[in-house]
Protein backbone atom coordinates (compact mmCIF):
# COMPACT_ATOMS: atom_id res chain seq x y z
CA UNK A 1 0.00 0.00 0.00
CA UNK A 2 2.79 2.53 0.61
CA UNK A 3 4.35 1.70 -2.67
CA UNK A 4 1.30 2.52 -4.45
CA UNK A 5 0.83 5.58 -2.35
CA UNK A 6 4.13 7.11 -2.84
CA UNK A 7 5.84 5.30 -5.73
CA UNK A 8 8.84 4.79 -3.57
CA UNK A 9 10.45 2.59 -0.59
CA UNK A 10 9.98 3.98 2.35
CA UNK A 11 12.74 2.59 4.60
CA UNK A 12 11.96 4.31 7.62
CA UNK A 13 8.36 2.28 7.31
CA UNK A 14 9.36 -0.67 6.82
CA UNK A 15 12.22 -0.75 9.17
CA UNK A 16 9.44 -0.02 11.57
CA UNK A 17 7.42 -2.88 10.59
CA UNK A 18 10.30 -5.14 10.79
CA UNK A 19 11.50 -3.66 14.63
CA UNK A 20 9.03 -6.13 16.62
CA UNK A 21 9.74 -9.65 13.73
CA UNK A 22 11.77 -12.69 14.51
CA UNK A 23 13.58 -12.05 11.54
CA UNK A 24 16.55 -10.40 10.66
CA UNK A 25 15.76 -6.81 9.29
CA UNK A 26 16.55 -5.68 5.51
CA UNK A 27 15.19 -5.20 2.50
CA UNK A 28 15.20 -8.75 0.78
CA UNK A 29 15.77 -8.90 -2.59
CA UNK A 30 16.13 -11.41 -5.34
CA UNK A 31 16.65 -11.66 -9.14
CA UNK A 32 14.32 -14.51 -10.33
CA UNK A 33 11.00 -13.30 -10.81
CA UNK A 34 9.52 -16.51 -9.70
CA UNK A 35 11.14 -16.49 -6.57
CA UNK A 36 9.51 -13.27 -5.91
CA UNK A 37 6.01 -13.49 -7.30
CA UNK A 38 6.18 -17.16 -4.65
CA UNK A 39 6.67 -14.94 -1.81
CA UNK A 40 3.99 -11.88 -3.42
CA UNK A 41 1.97 -14.76 -3.53
CA UNK A 42 2.43 -16.44 0.05
CA UNK A 43 2.00 -13.37 1.54
CA UNK A 44 -0.96 -11.30 0.22
CA UNK A 45 -2.98 -14.20 -1.78
CA UNK A 46 -6.57 -13.29 -1.90
CA UNK A 47 -6.06 -9.66 -2.36
CA UNK A 48 -4.76 -8.65 1.43
CA UNK A 49 -4.01 -5.48 0.98
CA UNK A 50 -4.89 -4.90 -2.76
CA UNK A 51 -2.05 -7.23 -3.16
CA UNK A 52 -0.55 -9.43 -4.48
CA UNK A 53 2.26 -7.53 -6.26
CA UNK A 54 6.02 -7.37 -6.67
CA UNK A 55 8.42 -4.28 -6.92
CA UNK A 56 11.06 -4.37 -9.48
CA UNK A 57 13.83 -2.14 -9.57
CA UNK A 58 15.84 -2.17 -13.08
CA UNK A 59 19.32 -0.75 -12.18
CA UNK A 60 22.50 -0.85 -14.38
CA UNK A 61 24.85 -3.39 -13.90
CA UNK A 62 28.08 -0.79 -12.58
CA UNK A 63 25.80 0.95 -10.72
CA UNK A 64 24.84 -2.09 -8.45
CA UNK A 65 28.12 -3.92 -8.29
CA UNK A 66 28.83 0.08 -6.71
CA UNK A 67 26.53 -0.38 -4.98
CA UNK A 68 26.85 -3.42 -3.15
CA UNK A 69 30.62 -2.53 -2.91
CA UNK A 70 30.32 0.28 -1.55
CA UNK A 71 28.36 -1.17 1.20
CA UNK A 72 30.01 -4.61 1.76
CA UNK A 73 27.06 -6.44 0.60
CA UNK A 74 26.87 -9.66 -1.13
CA UNK A 75 24.24 -10.81 -4.07
CA UNK A 76 23.13 -14.23 -5.73
CA UNK A 77 23.79 -15.57 -2.42
CA UNK A 78 21.12 -17.44 -0.02
CA UNK A 79 19.54 -15.22 2.43
CA UNK A 80 20.09 -17.81 4.84
CA UNK A 81 22.10 -20.97 5.28
CA UNK A 82 19.05 -22.92 5.51
CA UNK A 83 17.43 -21.55 2.85
CA UNK A 84 19.79 -23.21 0.05
CA UNK A 85 17.10 -23.25 -2.45
CA UNK A 86 16.54 -19.99 -2.26
CA UNK A 87 18.90 -19.04 -5.10
CA UNK A 88 20.26 -15.54 -6.29
CA UNK A 89 18.58 -13.66 -2.96
CA UNK A 90 20.26 -10.86 -0.99
CA UNK A 91 19.22 -9.07 2.37
CA UNK A 92 19.97 -5.05 1.68
CA UNK A 93 20.73 -4.22 5.39
CA UNK A 94 19.18 -0.73 6.03
CA UNK A 95 20.75 2.36 5.36
CA UNK A 96 20.29 6.28 5.23
CA UNK A 97 17.35 6.72 2.71
CA UNK A 98 19.51 9.20 0.35
CA UNK A 99 21.98 6.40 -0.46
CA UNK A 100 19.29 4.04 -1.39
CA UNK A 101 17.62 6.63 -3.58
CA UNK A 102 20.54 6.43 -5.57
CA UNK A 103 18.58 3.71 -7.38
CA UNK A 104 15.86 5.18 -8.60
CA UNK A 105 14.91 8.60 -9.14
CA UNK A 106 11.27 10.20 -7.77
CA UNK A 107 8.22 9.54 -9.46
CA UNK A 108 5.72 12.52 -9.80
CA UNK A 109 2.79 10.14 -10.42
CA UNK A 110 0.43 9.31 -7.55
CA UNK A 111 -1.55 6.22 -7.34
CA UNK A 112 -4.89 5.13 -5.77
CA UNK A 113 -6.67 2.04 -4.63
CA UNK A 114 -10.49 2.10 -6.09
CA UNK A 115 -13.59 0.23 -5.75
CA UNK A 116 -14.77 -0.16 -9.42
CA UNK A 117 -18.50 -2.22 -10.17
CA UNK A 118 -17.57 -4.54 -12.93
CA UNK A 119 -19.80 -2.68 -15.43
CA UNK A 120 -17.15 0.07 -15.73
CA UNK A 121 -14.09 -1.98 -15.95
CA UNK A 122 -13.62 -1.92 -19.90
CA UNK A 123 -10.68 -3.77 -22.20
CA UNK A 124 -9.00 -2.27 -25.14
CA UNK A 125 -6.59 -4.48 -27.75
CA UNK A 126 -4.04 -2.02 -27.18
CA UNK A 127 -3.59 -3.05 -23.62
CA UNK A 128 -3.87 -7.14 -23.87
CA UNK A 129 -3.16 -9.20 -21.28
CA UNK A 130 0.59 -10.22 -21.35
CA UNK A 131 0.36 -12.34 -17.78
CA UNK A 132 2.32 -15.69 -18.22
CA UNK A 133 2.84 -16.31 -14.87
CA UNK A 134 -0.67 -17.60 -14.17
CA UNK A 135 -2.40 -20.68 -15.47
CA UNK A 136 -6.21 -19.25 -15.72
CA UNK A 137 -8.36 -22.32 -14.49
CA UNK A 138 -5.44 -22.76 -11.46
CA UNK A 139 -6.30 -19.33 -10.32
CA UNK A 140 -9.80 -19.25 -10.89
CA UNK A 141 -10.17 -22.40 -8.76
CA UNK A 142 -7.76 -20.78 -5.58
CA UNK A 143 -9.68 -17.55 -5.97
CA UNK A 144 -13.10 -19.18 -6.00
CA UNK A 145 -12.30 -20.51 -2.10
CA UNK A 146 -14.36 -18.07 0.36
CA UNK A 147 -11.88 -15.20 1.45
CA UNK A 148 -12.18 -12.37 3.82
CA UNK A 149 -10.54 -10.06 1.06
CA UNK A 150 -11.38 -8.93 -2.42
CA UNK A 151 -9.82 -10.02 -4.80
CA UNK A 152 -6.46 -9.04 -5.88
CA UNK A 153 -6.28 -5.35 -7.43
CA UNK A 154 -6.43 -4.73 -11.40
CA UNK A 155 -4.07 -2.01 -13.07
CA UNK A 156 -6.89 0.94 -14.97
CA UNK A 157 -5.96 4.06 -16.63
CA UNK A 158 -8.55 6.37 -18.57
CA UNK A 159 -8.55 5.62 -22.38
CA UNK A 160 -10.34 7.64 -24.38
CA UNK A 161 -13.03 8.34 -21.33
CA UNK A 162 -13.40 4.91 -20.36
CA UNK A 163 -11.54 2.93 -17.35
CA UNK A 164 -9.65 0.58 -19.36
CA UNK A 165 -7.88 -2.66 -17.44
CA UNK A 166 -4.10 -2.57 -18.52
CA UNK A 167 -2.82 -4.82 -16.10
CA UNK A 168 -4.54 -8.08 -14.01
CA UNK A 169 -7.14 -9.31 -16.81
CA UNK A 170 -7.26 -12.78 -15.35
CA UNK A 171 -8.40 -11.38 -12.17
CA UNK A 172 -11.14 -8.94 -13.95
CA UNK A 173 -12.17 -12.63 -16.12
CA UNK A 174 -12.65 -14.51 -13.05
CA UNK A 175 -14.46 -11.22 -10.88
CA UNK A 176 -16.89 -12.01 -13.58
CA UNK A 177 -17.11 -15.66 -14.20
CA UNK A 178 -17.67 -15.86 -10.30
CA UNK A 179 -20.40 -12.70 -10.14
CA UNK A 180 -18.45 -10.34 -7.87
CA UNK A 181 -20.29 -6.93 -8.34
CA UNK A 182 -17.06 -5.15 -8.23
CA UNK A 183 -13.33 -5.28 -8.14
CA UNK A 184 -10.19 -3.54 -6.64
CA UNK A 185 -8.00 -0.94 -9.26
CA UNK A 186 -4.93 0.62 -8.78
CA UNK A 187 -5.21 4.17 -10.83
CA UNK A 188 -2.25 6.26 -11.25
CA UNK A 189 -2.95 10.12 -11.47
CA UNK A 190 -0.63 13.79 -10.91
CA UNK A 191 -3.45 14.26 -8.94
CA UNK A 192 -2.56 13.91 -5.52
CA UNK A 193 -5.92 15.40 -4.05
CA UNK A 194 -8.96 12.60 -3.55
CA UNK A 195 -11.88 14.86 -5.25
CA UNK A 196 -9.07 15.72 -8.12
CA UNK A 197 -9.05 12.03 -8.60
CA UNK A 198 -12.89 11.46 -8.49
CA UNK A 199 -13.68 14.23 -10.87
CA UNK A 200 -11.38 12.38 -13.71
CA UNK A 201 -13.27 8.74 -13.16
CA UNK A 202 -16.67 7.77 -14.30
CA UNK A 203 -19.45 8.24 -11.76
CA UNK A 204 -20.38 5.44 -9.36
CA UNK A 205 -16.21 4.96 -8.46
CA UNK A 206 -15.27 5.32 -5.43
CA UNK A 207 -11.82 5.41 -3.69
CA UNK A 208 -10.68 2.68 -1.43
CA UNK A 209 -10.29 4.17 2.54
CA UNK A 210 -7.02 4.13 3.36
CA UNK A 211 -8.23 2.08 6.77
CA UNK A 212 -9.29 -0.75 4.99
CA UNK A 213 -5.93 -1.16 3.64
CA UNK A 214 -4.26 -0.72 6.79
CA UNK A 215 -6.14 -3.16 8.45
CA UNK A 216 -6.07 -5.79 6.07
CA UNK A 217 -1.77 -5.05 6.00
CA UNK A 218 -1.87 -5.35 10.33
CA UNK A 219 -3.24 -8.87 10.52
CA UNK A 220 -1.22 -10.50 12.20
CA UNK A 221 -3.10 -14.09 10.88
CA UNK A 222 -5.38 -14.94 8.47
CA UNK A 223 -7.01 -18.41 8.17
CA UNK A 224 -6.43 -19.18 4.43
CA UNK A 225 -6.12 -21.68 1.51
CA UNK A 226 -3.01 -22.82 -0.10
CA UNK A 227 -3.53 -24.77 -3.80
CA UNK A 228 -1.19 -26.67 -5.64
CA UNK A 229 -1.80 -28.48 -9.04
CA UNK A 230 0.44 -30.80 -10.48
CA UNK A 231 1.80 -32.36 -13.67
CA UNK A 232 0.24 -35.61 -12.88
CA UNK A 233 -2.76 -36.51 -9.89
CA UNK A 234 -1.11 -37.83 -6.82
CA UNK A 235 -2.23 -41.13 -5.81
CA UNK A 236 -2.30 -42.29 -2.11
CA UNK A 237 0.55 -42.47 -0.89
CA UNK A 238 1.74 -38.81 -2.64
CA UNK A 239 -1.57 -37.68 -0.97
CA UNK A 240 0.12 -39.23 2.19
CA UNK A 241 3.14 -37.30 1.53
CA UNK A 242 1.53 -33.89 0.78
CA UNK A 243 -0.50 -33.93 4.30
CA UNK A 244 2.41 -34.84 6.26
CA UNK A 245 5.25 -32.69 4.25
CA UNK A 246 3.09 -29.24 2.93
CA UNK A 247 -0.26 -29.48 5.03
CA UNK A 248 1.63 -31.15 7.88
CA UNK A 249 4.30 -27.93 8.01
CA UNK A 250 1.70 -25.64 9.88
CA UNK A 251 0.83 -27.84 12.58
CA UNK A 252 4.78 -28.62 12.96
CA UNK A 253 5.41 -24.90 12.70
CA UNK A 254 7.02 -23.10 15.95
CA UNK A 255 5.37 -19.58 15.87
CA UNK A 256 4.59 -16.81 18.85
CA UNK A 257 1.79 -15.59 16.44
CA UNK A 258 -0.45 -19.18 17.16
CA UNK A 259 -0.96 -20.99 20.57
CA UNK A 260 0.77 -23.88 20.41
CA UNK A 261 -2.66 -25.51 21.25
CA UNK A 262 -4.61 -23.72 19.11
CA UNK A 263 -6.05 -25.25 15.61
CA UNK A 264 -4.05 -25.00 12.47
CA UNK A 265 -5.46 -26.91 9.92
CA UNK A 266 -9.12 -26.96 8.73
CA UNK A 267 -9.40 -29.51 6.67
CA UNK A 268 -7.98 -30.47 2.88
CA UNK A 269 -9.09 -31.98 -0.18
CA UNK A 270 -7.77 -33.58 -3.68
CA UNK A 271 -10.39 -32.27 -6.44
CA UNK A 272 -9.63 -33.03 -10.21
CA UNK A 273 -9.15 -36.45 -9.63
CA UNK A 274 -6.06 -35.69 -7.94
CA UNK A 275 -4.04 -32.98 -10.11
CA UNK A 276 -4.95 -30.50 -7.44
CA UNK A 277 -4.24 -30.32 -3.74
CA UNK A 278 -5.71 -27.76 -1.51
CA UNK A 279 -5.53 -27.17 2.32
CA UNK A 280 -6.70 -24.39 4.66
CA UNK A 281 -4.78 -23.65 7.41
CA UNK A 282 -3.86 -20.26 10.15
CA UNK A 283 -1.41 -18.66 8.03
CA UNK A 284 1.19 -16.19 10.40
CA UNK A 285 1.52 -13.35 7.58
CA UNK A 286 3.22 -11.24 10.07
CA UNK A 287 6.07 -13.73 10.69
CA UNK A 288 7.56 -13.96 7.84
CA UNK A 289 10.72 -16.19 8.89
CA UNK A 290 9.07 -19.55 7.84
CA UNK A 291 8.37 -18.73 4.53
CA UNK A 292 12.42 -19.31 3.24
CA UNK A 293 11.49 -23.47 5.06
CA UNK A 294 8.26 -23.81 3.76
CA UNK A 295 9.31 -23.17 -0.07
CA UNK A 296 12.39 -25.80 0.24
CA UNK A 297 9.81 -28.56 1.60
CA UNK A 298 7.22 -27.33 -1.38
CA UNK A 299 10.25 -27.70 -3.60
CA UNK A 300 11.43 -31.12 -2.20
CA UNK A 301 7.97 -32.34 -2.67
CA UNK A 302 7.87 -31.23 -6.59
CA UNK A 303 11.92 -32.73 -7.39
CA UNK A 304 11.16 -36.17 -5.11
CA UNK A 305 7.13 -36.64 -5.54
CA UNK A 306 5.26 -35.15 -8.11
CA UNK A 307 5.83 -32.34 -9.58
CA UNK A 308 4.37 -29.13 -8.54
CA UNK A 309 3.23 -26.92 -12.11
CA UNK A 310 1.03 -23.62 -10.11
CA UNK A 311 0.93 -22.60 -6.22
CA UNK A 312 -2.13 -20.28 -5.85
CA UNK A 313 -2.65 -19.87 -9.73
CA UNK A 314 0.78 -18.96 -10.69
CA UNK A 315 3.63 -20.92 -11.88
CA UNK A 316 6.10 -22.24 -9.39
CA UNK A 317 9.51 -21.44 -8.63
CA UNK A 318 11.09 -25.41 -8.96
CA UNK A 319 14.58 -24.55 -8.07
Amino acid sequence: MQMVDNQAINIERLAAHQADKSFASGLYATTQEATANYYADLWFAGGRGGGPAVVRIDVPTSQLNEFLSANKLGFETPVRETDRNIHSDAKLAWLQQPRFDYFYSQVTMKSYFLEIPLSLVHEDKRYPDRNTRHVYEHLKHTLSHASPFPLPAIDVSLVDGKLVVTDGHKYLWIARDLAHPWIRGIFRSETKEHDGVLSEIPPGIRITPREILEREEALPVVRGYHVYFFEHPLNQEAQKRFLADIAGFFERLDTPLIGPLEKRVFGWAFPFGGECAEFEALLPVGDTSWCGAYLTICQAFSRNVQRIVTFQGARFPDT
